[in-house]
């Protein structure tokens, strides 16, 4: 029999796609021939670059998440005018894709966090999985007093994921949930070794390696070009240009930058970007010193920084400093951290376990 799984991926940033990205791979070492359906609007080449097995990818507003003014800053506005349009679900949308799944030969709907695949799995007669370190709704109704389409939205997300099968949270989830099952920090293993990306970069020996990365919303690096004043390390921006560009110590990439970004992780001396899940996930996992900007407007975010703070090397950039550049000294600094605390496993494969007993009810 066809071993198929439709997997629903919110598009806010690519965190989630990423930490989907994982547990997919993880799911595929245990059932031969597996063929994942995406649904998301997610780029097709994140996943293109992320996995190794075939799927099919159908573009898909599995949900509003929050509209981005910046990186940095939640449009809140226009998030309220989409979320009046598209919450509750059309019951077309939802039957139209209940059949989809149905036709493709799904045998369960995965979610990373998109309460829709709840809604279709439902209408399909399928099980469904939430995975997640947060839901909608919690986010939502952290602005629900100023702005009643929040609170509205997260009443129905709430009752919509009442009817899930079962549910994942990874750490650090926002929300204990006490049914969940609850598994360590998710995200995309390294495929190749430090020295070999590197080199790929230019990187000299005695020089640090220091990558600015945003996720996967655009950031405008204002000034940027002033790094070429500190040659005691190579600069790497993911995002930097729209073709790849070089100049002296200053290498720019651009949105889809032809390295794996995990690749760049492991390869950094230290990291230096915006408060996210997969970025986070990714310098945990690796024992990475991170000067982090918090998003003080997002509630994810204290808690991404109070796990942050207890498990590696950090420091704190305010916006305007990380615009400003104002923190290339104590950065290159942070690359010296005195023992990293030891890094927790990769919890894809606990995921991967719960998707196998749900859907599969089999075991390579």
């Amino acid at each position: 029999m066809r071993t198929a799984l439709a997997y629903f991926v919110t598009p806010h940033g690519f965190g989630h796609a990423a930490r989907a990205c994982a547990v997919i791979e993880a799911l595929a070492a245990h059932l031969d021939g597996l063929r994942v359906e995406l649904f998301t609007s997610t780029p097709q080449w994140f996943f293109e670059e992320s996995l190794s097995i075939s799927f099919g990818y159908h573009p898909c507003a599995c949900d509003v998440g929050l509209v981005q003014a910046t990186s940095l800053e939640e449009d809140l506005g226009a998030t309220a005018r989409r979320l009046q349009g598209e919450i509750p679900y059309a019951e077309k949308v939802i039957d139209e894709l209940a059949g989809a799944v149905t036709a493709l030969g799904c045998q369960g709907v995965a979610c990373d966090v998109s309460a829709l695949g709840v809604a279709v799995a439902a209408r399909a007669g399928l099980p469904s999985v939430v995975v997640e370190n947060f839901t909608w709704d919690w986010i939502y109704s952290a602005y629900g007093d100023s702005h009643p389409e929040f609170a509205r939205a997260a009443r129905f997300i709430t009752e919509v994921l009442r009817g899930v099968s079962r549910r994942v949270q990874t750490e650090p989830m926002c929300v204990i949930e006490p049914l969940a099952v609850q598994v360590p920090p998710v995200w995309r293993p390294p495929r190749r070794p430090a020295e070999d990306t590197r080199q790929r970069l230019g990187v000299c020996s005695g020089q640090r390696l220091v990558l600015l990365t945003m996720g996967g919303i655009p950031w405008r690096w204002d000034g940027v070009g002033r790094l070429r004043a500190h040659p005691e390390a190579v600069f790497v921006v993911p995002g930097g240009t729209g073709a790849e560009r070089r100049n002296g110590n200053l290498v720019l990439l651009p949105h889809r930058t032809g390295f794996y970004h995990p690749d760049l992780v492991r390869a950094a001396d230290v990291v230096v970007g915006k408060l996210g899940y997969s970025t986070l996930a990714e310098v945990v996992g690796m024992g990475k010193p991170f000067a982090y900007v918090p998003r003080p407007t997002f509630p994810e975010s204290p808690v991404l920084e109070a796990y942050l703070r207890q498990r590696g090397a950090c420091r704190a950039i305010p916006p305007h400093r990380l615009a400003a550049l104002e923190w290339v000294e104590e950065v290159v600094a942070l690359a010296d951290p005195a023992g990293a605390p030891a890094a927790p496993a990769n919890g894809a494969g606990a995921v991967a376990r719960v998707l196998l007993e749900t859907f599969f009810d089999h075991r390579k």
